[in-house]
């Protein structure tokens, strides 16, 4: 009867240790394409932001401790991003993004680098730097990122969006175009900036949605 009972005691311990504290994946994949990437050139003569909603990937994280790390992806469709001038578009996609050659950008999280709190809390922003593996025209650099994560539990208001627990990730980095191969193209000197701020604005649900953005086959 005393085995009978720890091996229950046991299990029981063993079931609740992986089912509380593990890592949650959220998915990022939105068919309405309300999940945004953006870029930012702030030149001498013109301030050139460029915008796409062809965004998917998905965050790992344990909400009730951070210290356990964040894994993560996002991707982007380079084709997409448009700026608002068509011209300026197709200079962009030809002599800069190389966007027929190299498609598709990514972001992996590498490692969490410092947090301001040790867990997330509902509804609560939380600032997290983290270090990361960004692949954009065939190079692939190590840059860091500041997150800004937040934590929102499944209520009626939340599944007028989608169903599940809910991370809005707001994340930023800066590079520097030569790290990535990049010449700016002849006249554009004081069009186009040298740094370049990349944001994405994205809503991961750990449901995953019935209608999903479709993920380009080029790689």
């Amino acid at each position: 009867m005393t085995t009978h009972w720890l091996s229950l005691l046991i299990i029981t311990f063993l079931s609740s240790s992986i089912t509380h504290g593990a890592l949650i994946r959220y998915d990022i994949r939105d068919g309405a394409q309300r999940n945004l990437v953006h870029f930012t050139s702030d030149a001498a003569l013109e301030t050139i932001v460029g915008i796409s909603p062809a965004v998917w990937g998905w965050v790992e994280l344990d909400v009730e401790d951070i210290s356990k790390g964040i894994n993560g992806e996002f991707l982007v469709d380079s084709r997409t991003f448009l700026t608002g001038i068509t011209g300026r578009d197709r200079i962009l996609n030809d002599k800069v993004l190389l966007s027929q050659q190299f498609p598709t950008g990514m972001f992996r999280v590498l490692r969490v680098v410092k947090t301001r709190q040790s867990r997330l809390y509902p509804r609560k922003e939380t600032v997290i730097d983290v270090e990361g593996l960004l692949s954009f025209r065939g190079v692939s650099r190590k840059e860091t990122a500041e997150v800004f994560v937040t934590y929102l539990p499944a209520s009626e208001e939340t599944r007028s969006r989608t169903g599940g627990n809910l991370i809005k990730v707001h994340t930023i980095i800066e590079i520097e175009l030569a790290h990535y191969g990049i010449e700016i193209p002849q006249g554009w000197e004081m069009r186009l900036s040298p740094k370049v701020k990349i944001e994405v604005n994205a809503l991961g649900a750990d449901r995953t949605p019935a209608k999903v953005i479709q993920i380009p086959n080029a790689s």
